[in-house]
């Protein structure tokens, strides 16, 4: 498996036998452009890997409604996973307040939290978690998640202090608790809950116990040792200013908890309704959110994501807009040291919308992808991203069979 990351004469062979995608010559220059050597620091991490790492690689993947159904951010996993090993299902919601959510790796069942989002606002602390909401329970509350796939480790960020009430963790539909949080210290503060399971499991409740206010933000589900592992945290109709109202200081906390090694930015559809849309407004807004997330990993690897590609007007014309956008998003990543991927060109361009819908693959509004058109852009950003690994290990003179340290004491992220 190690090997494999490597060696890019097996990059192709990893490509799923029954897909086959062939580039234009114009989708050409996403696999040459010069800026994905941005992605250094994360291809450096998938190269540490080795037998005895003792957690993922990990990508955290913000974005709107385009992903809040981890509709191709699923299929980006699914196909990284594969090649890289199974690192685990990733971070959750507790308690999502809109509809849509889900995980392609989790069955996932909640009840009577209550919630405030980043989009929204409401909470006076600003503090929504590295998703964007907040759950909380005086008791009762409570959140079901079913895997697809065996996990051995749980991490719960969560508010601990003075009057802070419990969680009860059951693992495997056992009536007897596994075990339970005790949230309660000296000080209101953020911390990571990360209990010592000593098994796998496949099912896991947490239940708001009582005794005061429980206070949490999300949960990540997990296996040891290496492999890859991607959060998706996607918000329906949410534009990247809306982070504004996250605290700042807190955000950084929770990403650097979190231990993110790729930040990647998925914003722009929305935006590209906006009025007052230029280039520079739009830069300033992804500039400002891209920093506040990169202040809790500045070392880590960064890739904004453009905006799927989008009908004009009710006809199959891409929406001329998207450049407007497209132009921000790269004269940031240019500008601050990310890589950015052309979501509406990986897609055909000019021609995009018309070939997915044609294909079945875009939705009448000509705006959103159905299943098989998310797995289908999911397949190629994970072909792109391999590829762009593959020449970077070449360039390199990676070693396969060198496995070193896993990581070093100058960019070691945090996190557990």
């Amino acid at each position: 498996m190690i090997a494999l990351v490597v060696a890019t004469s097996l990059i192709l062979a990893q490509t799923p036998s029954d897909w086959e995608f062939v580039p234009s010559p114009e989708q050409e220059t996403l696999y040459q452009q010069p800026e994905t050597w941005h992605l250094e620091p994360f291809f450096k991490q998938l190269k540490d890997q080795s037998p005895s790492s003792e957690r993922p690689v990990r990508i955290a993947w913000w974005g709107d409604s385009a992903i809040v159904g981890d509709g191709y951010t699923g299929e980006v996993r699914r196909n990284l996973q594969d090649r890289l090993g199974d690192g685990g299902p990733g971070l959750m919601l507790f308690s999502p307040p809109f509809e849509g959510y889900r995980n392609a790796r989790v069955r996932m069942k909640r009840h009577h939290w209550e919630t405030k989002s980043v989009l929204h606002g409401g909470l006076k602390s600003g503090r929504f978690g590295l998703a964007g909401v907040f759950a909380s329970s005086y008791g009762g509350a409570g959140s079901t998640y079913e895997l697809d796939a065996p996990a051995n480790r749980l991490h719960v960020f969560y508010r601990g202090g003075p009057k802070a009430g419990g969680l009860q963790l059951y693992l495997d539909r056992e009536k007897v608790l596994s075990t339970t949080l005790n949230a309660r210290s000296e000080s209101w503060e953020d911390q990571v809950w990360s209990p010592d399971l000593g098994r796998e499991f496949t099912w896991a409740r947490l239940r708001a116990a009582g005794g005061g206010r429980t206070e949490v933000y999300g949960i990540a589900i997990e296996r040891a040792g290496p492999g890859l592992v991607l959060d998706t945290l996607g918000i329906v109709g949410i534009r990247a200013r809306r982070w504004r109202k996250a605290n700042a200081e807190h955000i950084a906390g929770q990403v650097r908890a979190r231990g993110v090694d790729l930040i990647v930015l998925a914003f722009g559809g929305n935006e590209r309704v906006d009025r007052d849309l230029s280039v520079e407004k739009h830069g300033r807004e992804i500039r400002e959110t891209l920093d506040l997330f990169r202040a809790g990993a500045p070392k880590s690897a960064c890739l904004l994501v453009g905006p799927l590609a989008h009908g004009y007007e009710g006809t199959k014309r891409l929406d001329p807009r998207l450049k407007t956008v497209g132009d921000a998003q790269r004269r940031v990543a240019n500008e601050v040291g990310c890589a950015y991927l052309d979501t509406a060109l990986l897609m055909g361009g000019e021609s995009a919308v018309r070939t997915f819908r044609s294909k079945g693959w875009m939705g009448a509004d000509l705006a959103h992808l159905n299943g098989k058109g998310h797995r289908e852009l999911g397949r190629r950003i994970a072909d792109w991203l391999w590829k762009r690994y593959g020449l970077w290990s070449d360039t390199s003179d990676a070693d396969s069979a060198d496995y070193g340290p896993v990581w070093d004491s100058e960019s070691k992220p945090d996190g557990p």
